[in-house]
């Protein structure tokens, strides 16, 4: 009875990732390079999906749902409630509207033993380990979709924009943040044509600031290699492009999605420009190998969003000066 009830829950997981990966490919095909600019810019703020009630985001395949139900639908709003979060504020979903699937993991301990076999007996356990499994689905409504009794939407939060003539400054201040919060060595150099993360001497090297088109290339290329320099932390194998294409791919992915995310929190946004730029032009070889994994398997996107969650979450607390503690949603 428990192997059915959860294997009609991972049924229903797979319907919802299912969707959500057709939305990626749609966007690849269509966007081409492009289309990390309108993922990117899902949410007019600039902000990562966040539940309304708690503030935090969402993380992984979690944050990959909502995103592409934002966009799908034309939401703005960051902000997500469970039906009783909203109603507890005097909101209710409108009539006909569905909420977006949440998937609800927690961390389990296991123990095997001598010769590989489960056990429940901690005498007999040779491994003991930890690992993640699903147990569960919730589902959300985002803010433009909750309405009061009287029929009025959910007011948008108000946040106060920077000035024009300030914003270069602050996104200045956010990439010498980002570097000095950086686990390994940032190196700016004049001249240099290549953005690029060297795992033997452990550094990011990057050409000056003043050689990108702005400021958020700058930055969306610095959060891209910082991704990338979290392979040791967290035992991501960084493949070798002659060696293993098809991983060197995969890392990009994550490292994409990594950038992605990190440079919403931080309120940064891909331009037009982005897209002109000789950094970023170095991606495009990779939409074909994405396009052919995500036909061919439906979790490789929600892996490498895993990935990526985990490397954006230990960037954003270094950067908020708080210390990381490795662990993250699947």
């Amino acid at each position: 009875m428990a192997q059915d009830k959860q294997e009609k829950l991972q049924a229903k997981v797979d319907e919802a990732r299912r969707q959500t990966v057709e939305t990626i490919i749609v966007m690849m095909e269509s966007k081409g390079l492009s289309w990390v600019k309108e993922w990117g810019n899902a949410f007019g703020d600039g902000a990562m999906p966040r539940n309304g009630a708690s503030g935090r985001w969402y993380a992984g395949g979690n944050a990959l749902h909502l995103m592409a139900r934002a966009y799908v639908n034309g939401w703005t709003d960051p902000r997500w409630f469970t039906f009783k979060q909203a109603r507890e504020r005097g909101y209710f979903p409108e009539r006909g509207s569905h909420g977006a699937m949440v998937e609800y993991y927690k961390m389990f301990k296991g123990m095997k033993d001598a010769d590989g076999n489960w056990t429940k007996d901690e005498g007999e356990a040779e491994q003991v380990f930890h690992y993640m499994r699903l147990v569960g689905v919730f589902h959300v409504f985002n803010a433009e979709q909750l309405f009061d009794a009287e029929g009025q939407p959910m007011p948008k939060e108000e946040r106060a924009p920077i000035d024009e003539a300030d914003l270069d400054a602050h996104l200045c201040g956010v990439a010498d943040r980002l570097i000095e919060t950086s686990r390994c060595a940032v190196r700016e150099v004049k001249g240099e044509m290549r953005a690029y993360y060297r795992p033997g001497a452990d550094v990011i090297q990057l050409p000056s600031r003043r050689q990108f088109t702005g400021m958020e290339a700058f930055i969306t290329t610095l959060t891209h290699e910082m991704t990338h320099s979290t392979g040791p932390v967290f035992g991501r194998k960084l493949a070798s492009r002659m060696l293993d294409r098809e991983g060197y791919a995969f890392e990009e992915l994550v490292a994409e999605l990594g950038s992605t995310f990190v440079s919403l929190e931080l309120g940064v946004h891909r331009t037009e420009e982005l897209e002109a730029d000789d950094n970023f032009k170095n991606h495009a070889a990779y939409l074909k190998s994405w396009l052919g994994a995500l036909r061919d398997d439906t979790d490789y996107l929600f892996k490498a969003a895993s990935q990526a969650s985990k490397a954006a979450t230990y960037i954003l607390e270094r950067y908020d000066g708080m210390e990381d503690s490795g662990e993250q949603a699947a």
